[in-house]
């Protein structure tokens, strides 16, 4: 194994607590033994295994060399006498400086500058070719996607379009994911249910360094059909979409008198997978209500009594209250996280007055924009147009305004999927799933950062800042 050994390393180092004067100088002999670096079985992880005389918490800065002010800062280690320290974000062939910080009791040990120089990639990982290379846009922080072959990777890529962050998936299809920035969590939807065509036999979360925070099987889960979406909630616990079936008499449509009807629902749960609050499609609807209840499958898709409303996506409102979107009926229901009731259902005979040029024809990954408005990816099947769309919705008087209607170019127009996210006030980041590409552009539509990777995604989201000195759970 690589390594690079600093040993017995005899430095001056300043204390800034008041145990200490600001010129008081200290010798690193007294705390520090041994510093080595070492590879992570994830090639852009390495491991800073320190040694000292007496317990301590350490404390690195790092930064690429020369990059001093884009410093990423470690949370402190509980006190021992071997702390090890794992770093991340790394750009692969590159080389990084560091310095411990050293806390022992009232004082603190500020270490010289060490280096180490991270490896290359993964043969296997994929590609993100530049496709506006004469581009000079920038930005801080990382885009992720999780790609869907049967291999999967989750990755995080920077605005030179260089993969900084990965996790495989063992072999695994991740189905979904998302990034929660209050916890530093990934939640995944992994591999194949047997009994759902959109969902996984898996859910997963893990964080930045590869720990698995939280992990069932869909037979362990009481709601096991999970699939479309699974996110982190800001106190920590976990919600999912599932699917929910019940029998009806559809008889007077020329159905059963005994027939199962797929519908959806919302599963919210602890770490400790208790179920802390449950809702289901039918509390709010009757499917003899949908004149196409009795349709056959079209188009390899399901058919309405296997996938009644097909939900995609579940977020949360300003009050806390849940939006939730449906593809089959292009509806945006608010749902009451309490109660369950649903107070409205924005979109194509909904009850909430809107114009029709805000009617979507395929809707995905509804959410909270950066301007307090709420935003959905219109795929746009109707006309092969996507678009992002946000509205502003009065519940008391059920009428909407159409705020942001951005049409992207027709070479991203997808189908499926897909997702749209403000970046700032002034550009959205635009998953383009069926061509493969992540794109920024202005708030025209005009693409100013593209790249295209080899294989589909569902989502590409965009983390502006990741504070690494956090709870990682």
């Amino acid at each position: 194994m690589r390594k690079i050994k600093l040993i017995y390393i005899l430095l001056l180092l300043m204390s800034s607590f008041s145990s200490c004067t600001k010129d008081e100088l200290l010798n690193s002999s007294d705390v520090l033994k041994e510093v080595i670096v070492k590879d992570d079985s994830n090639k852009l992880r390495n491991n800073v295994e320190i040694q000292l005389k007496e317990p301590a918490a350490v404390q690195i800065e790092y930064w690429k060399s020369g990059s001093e002010g884009e410093a990423l800062t470690t949370p402190f280690t509980e006190d021992g006498l071997n702390p090890v320290v794992k770093l991340i974000l790394l750009e692969p062939d590159t080389v990084y400086d560091f310095r411990l910080t050293i806390k022992k009791e009232a004082t603190l040990f500020h270490s010289q500058v060490f280096s180490f120089h991270t490896r290359s990639l993964p043969d296997n990982l994929s590609p993100f070719e530049n496709q506006l290379p004469g581009s000079t846009f920038r930005f801080k922080g990382y885009i992720s996607i999780a790609t869907k072959p049967e291999n999967s990777y989750l990755y995080m890529i920077n605005d030179q379009g260089k993969i900084v962050w990965y996790q495989s998936a063992d072999n695994k299809t991740i189905v979904n994911s998302t990034f929660d920035p209050v916890h530093n969590t990934f939640q995944c939807i992994l591999g194949q249910n047997p009994n759902e065509q959109f969902g996984g036999d898996e859910i997963l979360v893990i964080d930045l360094y590869g720990n698995i925070i939280f992990k069932r099987t869909y037979d362990e889960l009481k709601n096991p059909d999970v699939h479309h979406d699974f996110r982190r909630l800001p106190n920590g616990d976990l919600i999912t979409i599932n699917r929910y079936k019940k029998a009806f008499d559809l008889s007077s449509k020329g159905g059963g008198t005994n027939e199962i009807v797929n519908g959806d629902g919302l599963t919210v749960m602890d770490l400790n997978g208790n179920i802390k609050w449950e809702w289901n499609c039918f509390s709010a609807i009757n499917p003899l209500d949908y004149s196409f209840i009795m349709d056959e499958p079209q188009g390899g898709h399901l058919s309405p009594r296997q996938d009644l409303l097909h939900a995609n996506s579940v977020s949360l409102d300003t009050d806390g209250n849940y939006l939730m979107t449906f593809n089959r009926i292009n509806q945006l229901w608010k749902i009451n996280s309490t109660t369950g009731e649903v107070i409205y259902k924005l979109g194509v005979d909904g009850d909430v007055d809107m114009p029709q040029e805000g009617y979507t024809s395929g809707i995905h990954s509804s959410h909270i924009d950066l301007d307090g408005e709420i935003m959905v990816i219109d795929n746009g099947k109707a006309n092969q147009q996507t678009r992002a769309l946000s509205f502003v919705v009065d519940e008391k008087a059920k009428t909407a305004v159409l705020k942001k209607d951005i049409k992207f170019p027709t070479e991203l127009f997808t189908m499926n999927q897909g997702s749209a996210y403000m970046m700032d006030s002034q550009h959205i980041l635009l998953g383009s799933t069926m061509s493969k590409t992540m794109a920024i552009t202005d708030m025209s539509g005009n693409p100013v950062w593209q790249y295209q990777t080899d294989e589909k995604f569902f989502r590409a989201y965009y983390i502006d800042k990741i504070d690494l000195t956090k709870s990682p759970n």
